[in-house]
């Protein structure tokens, strides 16, 4: 079997992948806090089996994966929306929320009053403060609001302050849905955070570059199914050529 094959099949496997990262970008065009990923191709160098019939001295084969995937952390655009416990974070940081699996991280700002009186989001998940207890607000409450220093006003009394984080420099992002993150290597608290009160981030997925990525990793998809189909052609010529000899 020719081995430019199997390169051709791994390049048709990793631009899947590719269009499943572009598909999921264009979905969350309009996802506050949402931030988009994108694939990191790497070529592999193998060899094959020096030990198979007819293959002595083995021979090298090349693939293409997608190495990783990663996170563009461009800050998207601040939408007004008048809602008191909107905020979004101007500059570096991330929301710290509670989940079942631990503190988790996110640039969505829009608070939710639970039935308990917490503040959470859109998943149920408590946002944390600074002191690392969620912020309660008692359900005989006026008015509830988020300030520019992410402090918590109840009936003009602070409540909280809500915990806002960046991660180190060596840390990783993994991403948990489409708006949480975990971060693997350590965070520190923001100083001087800005907030606009009222408002919500964007997604900083640009429709046109997610629509020409699904584009484009399609065509190439297409290109590495017709060289499949010609080696594999290439292959059958051969071996009949083989079998009349």
């Amino acid at each position: 079997m020719s081995s430019g094959i199997w390169s051709a099949a791994s390049g048709a496997i990793a631009n899947l992948t590719a269009m499943d990262v572009a598909a999921t970008n264009a979905a969350n065009v309009d996802t506050h806090g949402f931030r988009a990923e994108h694939t990191i191709f790497r070529e592999l160098l193998g060899r094959t089996n020096t030990n198979l019939p007819g293959n002595v001295d083995g021979r090298d084969l090349r693939y293409a994966i997608i190495d990783e995937t990663g996170t563009d952390t461009r800050t998207g655009a601040t939408i007004m929306t008048g809602r008191p416990l909107d905020g979004a974070i101007l500059g570096d940081g991330y929301f710290s929320v509670q989940t079942e699996g631990g503190e988790r991280f996110t640039r969505s700002g829009a608070l939710q009053i639970s039935k308990a009186g917490i503040l959470v989001d859109n998943n149920g998940n408590p946002f944390n403060s600074t002191s690392g207890s969620p912020i309660v607000v008692p359900p005989n409450a006026k008015k509830a609001e988020i300030t520019p220093d992410g402090s918590i006003l109840v009936n003009g009394q602070k409540a909280g302050q809500l915990r806002i984080v960046k991660p180190e420099a060596k840390a990783q992002f993994w991403r948990e849905g489409n708006l949480l993150f975990e971060i693997r290597g350590g965070t520190v608290p923001v100083t001087n955070v800005r907030i606009e009160p009222g408002a919500l981030e964007g997604s900083n997925v640009s429709a046109v570059k997610a629509m020409l990525d699904i584009v484009s990793a399609n065509r190439t998809y297409d290109a590495c199914q017709r060289a499949i189909e010609a080696f594999s052609e290439a292959d059958k010529k051969a071996i009949g050529g083989l079998m009349k000899g």
